[in-house]
């Protein structure tokens, strides 16, 4: 006979009560097969966070869904976009888990929701269930996983708080085995403050990183050097499998000389925070389809509320003399939900905003030997300069002097001895070298007062200012300015960053007092008496800094607000007189906005009267024109009469266009006149439209037998189904398709056909 001792009875009575609630709360993946993800959670999206998980379904739609967890069935969703037909179920330890893309539910959901369908005569359906009114056992079957809404068949899958804030469900219940670390790809970094350049006169740069395969780590084997405010940058990634699909990284975190400065958290979104998305993520290279570059510092409008930073500095690196002058250790450390980690390192040098060595004086010996004598402006041991060389220009290449001479003074002086009659009319700056690190200091000779030249000037919009980049071409090195008008009234005078002999480039930042820009100007002297030697004329903007601002173009309004923007920013609006693109049906200019792309908080408005003897007003719309897809893209206009209000996130060419062609129909399943011996019917079509295209579910009026059928459309692959409550009857039919788009364009198929019910025939003849 076996005896248990009392204590082993109270130790398995401790693990049991210890066990229980993980055993009552446990949760199961949604579906029964190995997890493979297509995209992770807090991955970028347009002006939104991806809020849950992405799990592949091989391809197909039909994976049954189950019950991670017992609940009740809190809501249920159906739509033409999003989630498509989404279910949202209420757990009973407290969460909520929902899933979207369904293309079917189980049959007492099916019924409930087409129940209403049918009654509301809608398909779009947005309701909340009583508690337990469909109560729900872990592991019951929930429906089929499809590809209703957005993308290719899969299952998107959240898991939320009870009050709605979306958890990471890779840190929340739901394990995968993943050994695979992250993998960075590159390294980027941007100016902050509201002048400097970077030595490739932009504002910002981005390398490619390396790997050593001894540490298992990456690094950028380029030592940088910086004076001003910058922030960090990366494009890095995680896989769950090798050759997976890429997804955003789930912590990143910034350490500087050991110590942690910045870190970055997907555990918990906000859906009242979803632009944050924007300021996370490289807004920019984003919507170039660089969606992986995560920045590492919280800029204007950031308000994700998933990062730290240390001594409040938002992960701005130099910001209120934050960190010491000298050499730095960095490095980027990313984590995935597993706890598999990999880092980037690097190195770089920080030091004052001032040049590092200032010119005293200059003497001339023999006519032809110069003596340059500069003083240090600060303590330059912590810099770690190894040389310091003086270097000559020609065109847009610095070389060594080969007749120069240099030598540190007991004094801490620095003397540079150039040889030759050419010196003075030579531009030579000096160049220090700290391990790898180029640190490009004091121009200090050759540089005219005044210069003749040959320019060519281009200018770009940045999302914090303006760029004017000047391509000259001149025999000598000058100085040089640059003037702002508007209306022949000058606005100011600036002094652009000489980089080589060829290139001055200048940074304007979105001032007040630049609130409109209508002319550049150049000279190759500071002196303001010398005149203009080149003049551009554009259309340049300030937007974001007051309360309202209205400005036209061929009759095409654009409304700017304050609270349009995070902060006033630059645009240019003109019109433009070529497109690679339908023009047909176009009855107003093309009016663009640069850049294209670019942060709102919020849309503003575009507004346009037509003609009151238009006899075609009512099928205008105003429409944004798609570069990518080559077409217009109808805006959700709203009509007043003969006016047409419109909104847009971003710039870009706008137009009114003409949408006179009704949807197309076709590959309609059913033909009239036929004969078919099935009960168990569905009709299917599809249908597209060129322009305006189909509003939502109430755009469709399709009925067979003059019952109103549930109109299920696929906005992407233009697929439209529908299926009879019951099984049809012997005999003929009528179905009858009426479709109209956006502007009302009418789209009408009328069709007849006969059922033949085989097994009454056969019941007949016995």
């Amino acid at each position: 006979m076996l005896h248990i001792s009392d204590k082993l009875i109270k130790s398995l009575i401790i693990i049991i009560l210890i066990l229980s609630p993980l055993s009552i709360f446990a949760t199961d993946w949604p579906i029964q097969r190995k997890i493979d993800l297509s995209s992770g959670f807090g991955d970028f999206r347009a002006n939104r966070f991806h809020t849950g998980i992405d799990i592949r379904t091989g391809g197909k739609v039909g994976t049954q869904l189950i019950a991670p967890v017992s609940g009740y069935i809190q809501r249920i969703r159906t739509s033409y976009n999003g989630y498509g037909k989404g279910l949202y179920l209420k757990g009973d330890d407290g969460f909520i888990y929902v899933f979207g893309h369904l293309h079917d539910f189980q049959p007492k959901i099916d019924l409930l929701i087409k129940a209403k369908q049918r009654a509301d005569k809608r398909y779009f359906q947005d309701f909340e269930l009583k508690k337990d009114e469909i109560r729900i056992k872990k592991g019951e079957f929930l429906g089929y996983t499809g590809q209703t809404g957005a993308g290719a068949p899969h299952l998107h899958f959240e898991k939320r708080t009870a009050n709605n804030f979306p958890l990471n469900p890779l840190t929340n219940g739901f394990s995968i085995k993943d050994k695979i670390k992250p993998t960075f790809s590159k390294i980027g970094f941007k100016m902050l403050d509201n002048v400097s350049l970077f030595d490739n006169g932009n504002r910002n740069m981005t390398y490619d990183v390396k790997f050593n395969n001894q540490t298992n780590q990456y690094y950028l084997d380029t030592l940088l050097y910086f004076n001003r405010p910058f922030g960090l940058f990366t494009s890095v990634y995680d896989q769950m499998k090798n050759a997976g699909m890429k997804q955003s990284i789930y912590k990143l975190t910034l350490k500087i000389d050991k110590k942690e400065f910045y870190q970055v958290t997907f555990e918990q979104l906000d859906f009242d925070k979803q632009k944050a998305v924007n300021f996370r993520y490289e807004y920019h290279k984003a919507v170039n389809k660089e969606k992986r570059f995560q920045r590492l510092y919280n800029a204007q409008g950031n308000d994700f509320n998933g990062s730290i930073s240390a001594n409040n500095s938002n992960g701005i690196i130099g910001l209120n003399k934050n960190i010491s002058y000298g050499h730095h250790t960095a490095e980027i450390i990313a984590e995935d939900c597993f706890g598999n980690k990999r880092s980037l390192t690097f190195d770089f040098i920080f030091g004052p905003q001032e040049e590092l060595y200032q010119l005293d004086s200059h003497i001339v010996k023999n006519r032809i030997d110069q003596y340059y004598f500069f003083s240090p402006t600060t303590d330059l041991t912590t810099m770690k300069i190894d040389s310091t060389l003086p270097y000559l220009n020609r065109g847009d290449q610095w070389g060594v002097v080969k007749k120069a001479e240099i030598k540190k003074l007991d004094n801490s002086q620095l003397l540079v001895k150039l040889k030759g009659s050419s010196a003075p009319t030579t531009t030579i700056r000096l160049f220090m070298f700290s391990k790898n690190a180029v640190i490009r200091d004091n121009l200090f000779s050759g540089v005219m007062k005044k210069g003749k030249l040959s320019v060519r000037l281009n200018y770009e919009i940045l999302e914090d200012g303006l760029l004017v980049n000047l391509n000259v071409k001149t025999r000598q090195s000058s100085e040089s300015r640059i003037e702002l008008f508007y209306k022949d009234s000058l606005l100011d005078v600036l002094y652009p960053t000489y980089f080589n002999m060829t290139t001055y480039r200048c940074f304007i930042p979105p001032l007040e007092k630049y609130e409109h820009i209508d002319k550049i100007g150049f000279a190759m002297s500071k002196d303001t008496t010398y005149p203009l030697q080149f003049v551009e004329n554009l259309n340049l903007t300030l937007v974001g800094h007051k309360n309202k601002q209205i400005m036209s173009y061929e009759n095409i309004y654009f409304e700017f607000n304050k609270e349009n923007f995070y902060s006033p920013r630059f645009i240019e609006i003109d019109k433009r007189f070529y497109l690679k693109g339908p023009i047909d049906r176009v009855v107003s200019s093309l009016v663009e906005i640069k850049p294209e792309a670019f942060l709102c908080k919020s849309n503003f408005k575009v507004s346009y009267t037509v003609k009151k003897k238009d006899p075609f007003y009512e099928r205008a719309g105003i429409c944004w024109y798609s570069e990518d897809e080559k077409k217009w893209v109808w805006l959700d206009n709203q009509r007043d009469g003969h006016t047409l209000t419109a909104e847009s996130s971003g710039g870009g060419t706008f137009a009114v266009v003409y949408d006179l062609a009704p949807p197309v129909i076709s590959r309609i399943n059913l033909k009239s006149g036929l004969t078919y011996k099935s009960q168990n019917l569905k009709v299917t079509f599809l249908v597209e439209d060129v322009l305006s295209d189909i509003a939502d579910d109430q755009s469709f009026k399709v009925k067979l037998d003059k019952e109103w059928l549930i109109p299920e459309y696929d906005t992407e692959t233009k697929q439209f189904i529908a299926r009879p409550a019951q099984p049809l009857s012997h005999g003929n039919h009528h179905l009858s398709i009426e479709i109209v788009d956006r502007v009302g364009n009418l789209a009408q198929q009328y069709l007849k056909f006969f059922v033949k019910n085989t097994a009454t025939r056969k019941t007949k003849g016995k």
